[in-house]
């Protein structure tokens, strides 16, 4: 009884441990295998870890160069601006407006003046000029202007009131002592064709001037302003190349009589020598805002 008890008991612990060989062989054959995808973000992970010295570890894993999904397009950069870089002066993209005639004689930039500076201060000229007196914002000085005033008829037409009659501004410099005079003449003679004797009177004026208001005279002679293309293209008389001839024979007299040259078309023309399109409905008038600047200049060159 206790042998064949024993028997049975023997076989069937040897079918348990042959039943469970075989449960562990089916399953380490049938087993997923981790992806290769998984197994390389667990290295990328793994290689993020810093060791103990908070330094990334050798084993960090680089930037695939050869991946095409991680290069980019080169960006285009533009060189700063170098301010201590020399410019080239025959590079066209860096041209300069050319300066007009006599750059080299005209009032230099200085210190600005009040109002107060032109208390003492007359003004002659043409209709530029009464633009000026009415829209620059000048205050306290004397106006000796007139609509279409040449050099001619400084000498004669009487329009300057004196109680109740009318002088010539030679007649007015004689009665009237200032010790600054602008003077700006030229528009109303470009049409003469003739600028010797434009030159002739202009000179008479100025020694009229010094002749009147004495040795300490400071005498202010303002180049004709330029005409704006448009009003250039549209006629023969008001051109650039006019007024630059103009100019250049004002130059010559300035240095003659030694008095001040202002270069009004510094601040007034374009990179073509042109007056500024907005700086006049006409192309010879100037509006406020021009004025304004005119003044400006003036305050800023003085002697």
């Amino acid at each position: 009884m206790d042998r064949r008890f024993l028997a049975l008991l023997l076989a069937a612990v040897l079918v348990f441990s042959s039943v469970t060989m075989s449960i562990m062989l089916f399953t380490g054959q049938n087993e997923e295998k981790e992806p290769a995808a998984g197994r390389r973000e667990k290295v990328m992970e793994n290689s993020e870890k810093t060791d103990e010295t908070g330094e990334k570890g050798e084993d960090e894993v680089k930037e695939d160069l050869n991946d095409p999904s991680a290069q980019t397009e080169p960006v285009e950069t533009q060189k700063p601006d170098d301010p201590d870089e020399p410019t080239d002066p025959d590079d066209p993209s860096k041209t300069q407006k050319t300066p007009g005639p006599g750059a080299e004689i005209a009032v230099k930039e200085s210190k600005a003046v009040d109002d107060d500076y032109f208390k003492d201060a007359l003004f002659i000229g043409d209709s530029r000029v009464e633009g000026f007196r009415l829209q620059s914002g000048v205050k306290n000085a004397t106006f000796y202007t007139y609509k279409g005033l040449n050099v001619t008829q400084v000498q004669k037409t009487k329009f300057i009131k004196s109680g109740s009659n009318k002088l010539t501004v030679f007649e007015a410099l004689e009665k009237n002592k200032f010790k600054k005079v602008y003077i700006k003449l030229g528009v109303n003679e470009l049409g003469w064709g003739s600028y010797p004797t434009f030159i002739k009177r202009y000179k008479e004026l100025i020694e009229k001037v010094k002749k009147t208001q004495g040795d300490g005279v400071v005498i202010y002679v303002m180049e004709v302003i330029q005409v704006s293309k448009k009003k250039n293209d549209g006629n023969d008389i008001f051109t650039k190349d006019n007024v630059n001839k103009m100019n250049g024979m004002l130059v010559d007299m300035v240095k003659e009589e030694e008095v001040n040259y202002l270069q009004l078309n510094e601040f007034l023309t374009d990179d073509d020598g042109f007056l500024f399109a907005d700086a006049s409905t006409d192309g010879i008038h100037l509006g406020p805002t021009y004025c304004k600047k005119w003044l400006e200049y003036l305050k800023t060159h003085t002697v």
